[in-house]
């Protein structure tokens, strides 16, 4: 199975940080659902309501993400009613090369005028908890770009390498043509 798969939470993470309007998200989970190109986890490629419903789970569970109060009383009368069903709240994945650049992916092709994602290497290499640029990080990056068809720039256009800019350099994270 591969880890590129994408999940409703990565999909209602895309939504709450977007705000889009609900005629906007349904357009795009439309296209999702109907887009062969975009790999969503095979649990959810055959049932549409349950990958809608999973959806709107998520997207619940972040908007109560600051009230944990109220969460907590919510599992409380899941439990008074018998159901063994219980909301957690989503666990981080700020350090989650794959799961960073899906989001990247889903920004560049449902955001209008929204092209390419700009940032320093240094940056990008903090983010999933790196002081220095590794073998081991620099290939999963890579190829998990590869993989979701981004490519990384330096100004005008320019293709780069990872492994050969400088820690310094401003990468630009585009769509592949």
């Amino acid at each position: 199975m591969s880890k590129y798969l994408y999940t409703p939470k990565d999909i209602a993470v895309f939504f709450d940080y977007s705000d889009f309007r609900k005629s906007d998200e349904k357009m795009v989970r439309e296209d999702l659902w109907e887009n062969r190109d975009i790999v969503l986890d095979p649990k959810y490629r055959k049932d549409k309501k349950k990958f809608i419903n999973e959806i709107s789970k998520y997207m619940v569970i972040l908007s109560l993400k600051e009230h944990k109060k109220e969460l907590e009383e919510i599992n409380t009368i899941f439990e008074e009613l018998g159901s063994e069903y219980e909301m957690n709240l989503l666990e981080r994945e700020e350090y989650y090369v794959e799961a960073f650049f899906r989001f990247i992916k889903l920004r560049l092709t449902y955001i209008e005028n929204y092209n390419f994602v700009r940032l320093k290497l240094r940056t990008l290499l903090r983010n999933f908890g790196y002081k220095r640029r590794s073998e081991n990080i620099v290939n999963n990056i890579k190829r998990t770009m590869k993989a979701l068809k981004l490519e990384s720039y330096l100004r005008d256009y320019q293709p780069c390498d990872i492994n050969e800019i400088d820690i310094d350099d401003t990468l630009i994270i585009r769509l592949k043509e």
